[in-house]
């Protein structure tokens, strides 16, 4: 570069005193861009010291000539060509940039000097030596992307920088909007060195330091920092902005790639808060909405070139973009004053920005960089809908109001228009598509280039310098997981590495239990079931649906949610950092992963997996993988089956087996000294004392025992030949057992007698080489004893030397048989092969024709073990033997008349039933049992889990046999099967089946049983004893097939659901009462009559029929008419067929006058091609039914067990929802009530969910609106609910009331000692004045109503989780043995969940009834009408009047209670338990129903108003006469009145201080006047109440009112 040829320009600043000029420094003023003075230094730099000396002179000769007057001057110099020329001085210093650089040069306070020669002051005394070196410079509104044009606007952000040797001065205030004409200077900055060089850094460091930014406008400070940054200010001193001009590169490049990655993930930044913000809004709505995935590509513009990124956010404050092949890894750290540091490629950078519109500036360490991105416009979708039309395609230039998607939402048709001109640049959507409100539909771009695009002029930015140098490997991946886990981005290679890798690398086990760990509790967020062992009573809600509870308001932090909700929260947010529920953007960010996380669960399953092989292969470990372990198995449990299977599968193998292993080596142990002893002995009743020994070892010794006879001694041999011989033949009483050696191998002969035949058998070691010989000295050895009533068995122990196929082993060992004569008493022989701990057995059996062929069903097993374990009942099924551990016999079968029919059959045999008993002596384990069905049970289900879950085997069976007899009564039998129970879900089994032999007390001989286990409702084990079965086990018939696949479907079949329902007497569970069912079909008149015919062959998509279940109070049975969906046939479609049915069935049960149960499973009206309209019209026939039926006083039990769509749930609400239905709706975890599926409502355009659940299950919609009454874990819980609900409403049609409950609980009862908890230790305190003066403080009146009822017959609470009607509560119950309805009123305030309107109350105050609650207490009064008694325990203040209750229909629902009080058709007892006051009195009045009577315990309240209300509203004069005659108020009155007094300001404040202190003693004096007059005992005096009760008669006095009043319903019934 050559320096270019400028003349210098320098200024000399004079002062002029009295006594002449004087020189106070030369200022270079040669840095000029254009005119404009860019730099300014002092002294001026690379001009020699002779010369500035002359310019000095010069200088001083101006001044002397122009004879100037007093003050501060300048002389302009030019130094060209070594020559130096003075101009005319100027006043003044020569501009701002002059004197800031000559002050920080001289130390000098300039304008202070010009005041002081004004002044007349002398310079006599000035020092003016310069000192080291100063520089000074200005960043000023002018845009040098445009020529330095003028570029004002408002200064958005003005910081400036600060430090040793500055100097800075604000020449614009910060929000100050700059003059449309002005590009002046902003801020001035001059700093000081001891060298140029140091000036001059200093000077660069202030520049990259100030934070300059201007909305409208640009700045210089790029320029400015270039200047200064660049080498030609060192190499050209005066002359540096000419050589920058003569390059054309005028601006800093510093910092670009920083401003490139800032800007695009700023831009990604902004659409993820823009979701964000869509997330909670829709949360704040009770629905939270997850986008989809986003778009990660921004495309910027930068100095007229494109790049495009790819960006992805690791974390709340780290990010990862790709482009051009690189990969940069980012992280960013906000600061305090708004700015960011960014790291990156080891390098980091200060940022600040400011973006308008698409284009942002951005200050990269003070360097300005002006990026543009090119999103276009994004159109977005304006509401649900369905894409029918395109008519658009990409680079279709459109102008406003062109149509550019057509969307049909609920069969009506909305076009986007395009807003202006523009190109259509992306298609983000396709036809038929379902789009979400907001969702992006197309991208559509401007036609012009917008500002700030200019043309290429600079080389592309070099982003290298921050890229990763390579991507880390050790953690990495893992690493990455974590990430995606936690709903962040993730390297898709990352994932596809970690899937693929054998095991974790060195150092990273506690990533993988993170990422175990992350997983897990995200999860358990969203489910939609409490667990039981964490469940918390008095907060029944979901998990999944506290979670939506809490995230409509934040602001809340949790208030009023389960604490184990809470604590699962706080757990889960741990991950992301987050400690606190204070609102933060770290939790609203975390909050937002979480959802995301949810929504991606899916794609979450298959690293999940891999993480789960790492375990099972050894990583992790301690009692912390065991918690995460069962806590991955509790939340998976029925939502991720794979999952699920392989969490129990390396639980077991990592915690379960290493116990199992512990216990075989300790057994192994035993046999190994036994074998030790056995060598040793010498004696014969000691050897047979060892004998016995290893024949009792309860595991499998075969292979162990062959092994050691390869080098045992013969003799030792020949007794272990005996120790196998004993054990297989176990259950057989041996009476001879002789041994003997032929051809130099040990054989054994055992005789027992066997069904009247004497059995001899055989047996001997040998090898392939010599198993001919040893076949031919069998048939030798059993010649002699061949006769009619003799069998003979030979049994080969064979050490095989290489391994054949069984096909080859069959061929080679039938061969070896045929070749021998065998005695026609050789009915079997059994030939194990033996290599490497692996036994392959080969059975051999007389065929019809006497020919000895395998028998292929035994093949793998001994034939003694294989009958013990009746493997021939298996005849009907190929058999497979499959992977299991030692002693566990995994067979998969398949039917040889039905290859569909697959299934696992696990065998095993316990030979050790030692029970390990408490105390008590009562049995808590039988741990060999246990521990052999869980090694089975493990190997089903590793079997099972790669397999897909719709393609797995289903009625699998476990068959266990049990040896020796043992005799364990039933209940402990049933803690046995209980305990299997987790272990069994999943698995697909029909049943776990146990033959023992029970050695019953004082019996003379065991008795062989089955003891099976079954769980048809997966809610608990069934257990039943039974003969042992005689025949083989047949193939599925028609109806296992269906009951199988609608088992895979996650359905339980009708058939199923009543053997379930009315179990026959050998097969009812523990506690259930057993039944019967009669089904019932159409005659030739429509009705509904009994037909005898198997299952399955119902010709309808319904069953119908009578059940009964039996009772002690019912022994003639609860009988009721039945009709259950068939989710077999067309899943319950509806047509005709159908519906005559279901009317039929509803004019039966009117006719027995008993109630009908519907377990209602369809999928809506039949839809065909020639079925249309007409079933509308014949479903419309059996809503009227279920009208009229109703109405006349029918009950209608709803189970909802599966999806019911359309109809179906118009007539489930008909039956169950409205006001005068008294029948109850039960509802499965997996139930749902839908208009619309979530299919045919994203296909219509419609509002969905996530899934049928979530548009109509029980958690999130049908509990909280109490359309449904009662939450079931399962269809066998639901079936419990019935039963345990007709415990306390059915009757005979014959009765007037159902019929009382034996109980020990005594009537007169004093309730005043039962348990309260909290502020009160007992109900009696709680009633009590002194701990409870006026009644005014909160209780639970759940537990006062627990602790009136039976305790010896639990309530059953409805509506327990209706929403926002928490302040009624109402139980099913008994009250002295009679079956009653309870009502209470909560007496505490109960938190609001959820978002809360301004004009209503913060929380559901105590003793208030609002809306809903009056709802759920009309409909539970309506529903006891005619049935049973109704008992109420008030608190009652009254109705909410607030503007949202009236709204709301409060006073329709509060004029539903009074209207249900008089229409009851029964009893009803009231007792007031602490306050009754206002519109509640009018509706709970006795005048409203002639059979009630009214009691009110002492110290109660009960009035038109309370006290406090009636003094400040009716008595309002009364309380201001009071409080104008206080002494206190009369005298302050009477200072006030004397004008002389001169603090009336004071007098005035201490009047209305007093005032309202006097007021409210006035007011709480005339309440109390008010309660003691309008008392309890004067509503008894006006015949308000009957009777006022001692708290000690409160339980002996309700029910002898109950009875009263049933005796005097009784007796009208008969009149």
């Amino acid at each position: 570069m050559s320096e270019p040829a400028t003349p210098r320009r320098l200024g000399a600043a004079v002062a002029i005193d009295q006594d002449g000029p004087r020189i106070l420094g030369l200022v270079d003023l040669s840095e000029r861009l254009d005119s404009r003075l860019v730099l300014a230094e002092s002294p001026p730099p690379g001009i020699p010291a002779g010369l500035l000396g002359v310019a000095i002179l010069r200088a001083e000769e101006a001044a002397r000539n122009h004879e100037l007057p007093v003050g501060l001057w300048q002389v302009p110099l030019t130094l060209d060509s070594g020559e130096v020329t003075a101009g005319t001085p100027r006043r003044g210093t020569g501009g701002a940039l002059a004197a800031a650089a000559l002050e920080a040069a001289t130390g000098l306070d300039l304008e202070s000097l010009t005041h002081e020669l004004a002044a007349g002051a002398s310079t006599a005394s000035l020092l003016t030596a310069v000192r080291g070196h100063a520089l000074a410079t200005a960043i000023s509104a002018l845009d040098p992307e445009d020529g330095f044009a003028p570029s004002p606007g408002r200064v958005a952000v003005l910081r400036l920088a600060s430090g040793p040797g500055l100097r800075t001065a604000a020449l614009a205030r910060e929000g100050e909007t700059l003059p449309a004409t002005s590009g002046g200077a902003i801020t001035l900055l001059s700093a000081w060195g001891r060298d140029r060089a140091e000036a001059i850094a200093r000077l660069h460091g202030a520049v990259r330091r100030s934070v300059v930014l201007v909305a409208g406008g640009s700045t210089d400070q790029g320029f400015v920092s270039r200047l200064l940054g660049g080498r030609e200010i060192e190499s050209f001193p005066g002359s540096a902005v000419a050589a920058l001009a003569t390059d054309g590169d005028l601006l800093s490049r510093h910092g670009d790639q920083a401003a490139l990655v800032y800007a695009a993930i700023a831009a990604h930044a902004g659409e993820l808060d823009a979701t964000r913000e869509r997330f909670f809004a829709s949360a704040a709505r009770g629905r939270p909405e997850v986008p989809e995935e986003l778009a990660r590509g921004v495309e910027l513009r930068y100095r007229g070139r494109s790049y495009l990124f790819h960006v992805e956010r690791l974390g709340y404050d780290e990010w990862r973009l790709e482009s051009g092949g690189l990969r940069i890894t980012a992280r960013l750290h906000h600061r305090s004053d708004g700015g960011v540091r960014l790291e990156a490629g080891m390098r980091s950078f200060e940022i600040h920005t400011l973006t308008e519109g698409d284009v942002s500036t951005i200050l990269a360490d003070g360097v300005p960089h002006r990026v543009v991105r090119r999103e276009g416009q994004l159109v977005r979708s304006p509401a649900t809908a369905l894409v029918v039309g395109l008519p658009v395609r990409p680079g279709t230039e459109v102008r406003a109001g062109t149509p550019l998607v057509v969307l049909e939402a609920m069969k009506l048709e909305t076009t986007v228009n395009a807003e202006t001109d523009g190109r259509v640049r992306e298609l983000l959507v396709h036809p038929h598509q379902p789009v979400a409100v907001g969702a992006p539909l197309l991208v559509l771009e401007p036609l012009a280039r917008p500002a700030g695009e200019e043309l290429a002029t600079t080389p592309a930015v070099a982003l290298e310098p921050l890229a990763d140098a390579a991507y880390p490997r050790t953690g990495g991946d893992l690493e990455e997981l974590c990430r995606f886990l936690l709903g962040y981005d993730a390297a898709p290679e990352a994932i596809s590495r970690l899937l693929t890798a054998a095991d974790a690398a060195p150092g990273t086990e506690g990533l993988v239990e993170r990422g175990l760990a992350i997983f897990a509790d995200l999860a358990a967020l969203f489910r939609r079931r409490e667990d039981e062992e964490e469940s918390d009573e008095a907060s029944p809600r979901s998990v999944e649906e506290s979670l939506f509870t809490y995230l409509r308001d934040l602001g809340r932090r949790g208030a009023g949610l389960p604490e184990p909700f809470l604590a699962r929260l706080r757990r889960a947010l741990a991950h992301y950092g987050v400690a606190s529920l204070d609102p933060t953007p770290e939790l609203e960010e975390a909050l937002f992963r979480i959802a995301r996380a949810q929504q991606r669960q899916r794609r979450h399953v298959p690293p999940v997996l891999a993480l789960l092989e790492r375990v099972a292969a050894g990583a992790g470990g301690g009692e912390g993988l065991r918690d995460l372990l069962d806590r991955l198995i509790r939340v998976m449990r029925g939502r991720e089956p794979n999952v699920y299977d392989l969490a129990r599968e390396v639980r077991f193998h990592r915690f379960d087996r290493p116990f199992i292993e512990a216990t075989r080596r300790q057994v192994m142990a035993g046999a190994e000294r036994a074998l030790a002893a056995l060598a040793g002995e010498t004696s014969e009743t000691g050897r047979e004392r060892q004998i016995a020994a290893l024949t009792d070892v309860p595991q499998p010794l075969y292979e162990w025992l062959v092994e050691q006879a390869r080098t045992a001694p013969p003799r030792l041999r020949c007794d272990l030949l005996a120790v196998i011989v004993r054990r297989y033949y176990r259950d057989r009483k041996i009476v001879a057992l002789g041994g003997c050696e032929e051809a130099g191998e040990p054989w054994v002969h055992a005789e027992y007698d066997h069904a009247g035949n004497r059995v001899h058998v055989f047996a001997t070691f040998t090898s392939p080489a010599a198993l001919g010989a040893a076949l031919a000295t069998f048939a030798g050895l059993g010649a002699p004893y061949a006769g009619e009533r003799t069998e003979i068995i030979g049994d080969f122990f064979v050490q095989e030397a290489e391994p054949a196929t069984d096909g080859e082993a069959t061929a080679a060992l039938a061969a070896a048989i045929a070749a021998i004569d065998f005695p026609a008493a050789v009915r079997r022989i059994g030939i194990s092969l033996f290599r490497a701990r692996d036994t392959r057995h080969f059975t051999f059996r007389r065929n019809e024709a006497g020919q000895l062929v395998e028998s292929e069903v035994e093949r793998g097993l001994h034939p003694m073990l294989g009958q013990r374990l009746q493997l021939w009942r298996l005849s009907n099924f190929a058999l497979e033997r499959l992977d299991a551990p030692p002693g566990i016999y995994l067979l998969r079968g398949r039917a040889r008349t039905n290859p569909k029919d697959e299934r696992l059959f696990a065998l095993a045999e316990v030979q050790d039933l030692t029970p390990i008993r408490d105390i008590t002596g009562r049995v808590i384990e039988l741990p060999a049992l246990e521990h052999t069905a869980l090694e089975a049970l493990a190997a089903i289900r590793r079997y099972l889990a790669p397999l897909p879950v719709a393609g797995r085997p289903q009625w699998n069976r476990l068959m266990l046999f049990l040896w020796p007899p043992v005799y364990i009564p039933r209940e402990e039998i049933d803690a046995v099967a209980a305990r299997m129970m987790p272990q069994i879900e999943g698995l697909g089994l029909e049943k776990v089946v146990l033959r023992t032999r029970i050695a019953r007390p004082g019996a003379a001989v065991p008795e062989d049983l089955l003891m099976e286990i079954s769980n048809p409702g997966g809610h608990g084990p069934r257990l039943r004893f039974r003969k042992p079965r005689l025949e083989p086990l047949a193939p599925m018939a028609p109806y296992e097939q269906k009951v199988v696949e609608l088992r895979r479907r996650g359905l339980t079949y009708a058939y199923e659901l009543v053997r379930m329902l009315a179990p026959g007497e050998e097969e009812a569970p523990k506690g259930w009462p057993h039944g019967d069912f009669v089904e019932h079909d159409l005659d030739a008149s429509g009705k509904l009559v009994p037909v005898t015919r198997p299952r399955g062959e119902n010709t309808a998509n319904i069953v119908a029929g009578v059940v009964r279940n039996f009772t002690p109070r019912y022994p003639e049975g609860i009988r009721r008419v039945i009709v259950l969906g068939d989710g077999s046939r067309g899943m319950g479609a509806l047509a005709e067929p159908e519906c005559r049915r279901i009317v039929a069935a509803l004019d039966l049960a009117e006719e027995l006058g008993v109630p009908l149960e519907w377990f209602a499973l369809s999928a809506g009206a039949k839809i065909a091609m020639d079925s249309g309209t007409e079933n509308m019209d014949w479903i419309s026939r059996v809503l009227r039914r279920i009208v009229t039926f109703t109405q006349g006083g029918g009950e209608i039990h709803v189970v909802v067990c599966g999806i019911n769509v359309g109809a179906q749930p118009y007539w489930n609400a008909e039956a169950t929802m409205l006001m005068h239905t008294r029948g109850i709706l039960i509802m499965t975890p997996d139930g749902a009530m839908v208009l619309t599926g979530k299919q045919a409502l994203d296909y219509s355009g419609g509002v969905s969910a996530d899934d049928n659940v979530g548009i109509g299950g029980y958690d999130r919609i049908m509990g909280p609106n109490g359309q449904a009454q009662y939450l079931a874990a399962d269809l066998e819980e639901a079936c419990r609910l019935l039963l345990r609900y007709y415990d306390h409403s059915y009757r005979l049609p014959t009765e007037r009331f159902p019929r009382p409950a034996p109980t020990t609980d005594p009537r007169d009862r004093d309730v005043c000692v039962s348990p309260h908890g909290g502020e009160f230790a007992t109900i009696g305190e709680v009633l009590d004045a002194a701990h409870n003066p006026g009644r005014k403080r909160p209780f639970e009146i759940r537990r006062l109503m627990a602790a009136v009822v039976d305790q010896d017959h639990p309530p059953l609470e409805r509506w327990q989780e209706m929403r926002d009607a928490e302040t009624g509560v109402v139980w099913d119950a008994h009250l002295g043995g009679h079956p009653v309805s309870v009502i209470g009123f909560e007496s505490r305030p109960v938190p609001r969940l959820g978002w809360v309107p301004s004009y209503g109350p913060e929380q559901w105050t105590a003793g208030t009834l609002f809306p809903l609650s009056s709802k759920k207490i009309a409909r539970a009064i309506n529903s006891a009408s005619g049935s049973r008694p109704l008992v109420v325990l008030a608190n009652l203040s009254g109705f909410d009047g607030s503007p949202e209750s009236m709204r709301n229909w409060q006073l329709e629902f509060g004029a539903e209670i009074g209207r249900a009080v008089v229409n009851f058709r029964g009893p009803i007892v009231f007792c007031v338990v602490s306050r009754y006051h206002g519109g509640a009195f009018v509706v709970f009045s006795k005048a409203l129903h002639d059979n009630m009577q009214v009691a009110a315990l002492e110290g109660t309240y009960a009035s038109v108003i309370g006290g406090a209300p009636a003094a400040a509203v009716v008595f309002a004069r009364e309380v201001d006469k009071r409080t104008r005659r206080d002494p206190r108020i009369v005298e302050l009155e009477r200072e006030l009145a004397d004008p002389g007094r001169g603090d009336q300001g004071r007098l005035r404040a201490r009047f209305a201080e007093v005032w309202e202190e006097v007021h409210a003693e006035k007011l709480a004096e005339l309440a109390v006047e008010y309660d003691r007059v309008h008392s309890v005992e004067r509503a008894r005096d006006v015949g308000s109440v009957d009777e006022i009760l001692p708290a000690v008669r409160l339980r002996p006095w309700l029910i002898e009112a109950l009875e009263r009043g049933m005796a005097k319903e009784e007796a009208k019934a008969t009149s």
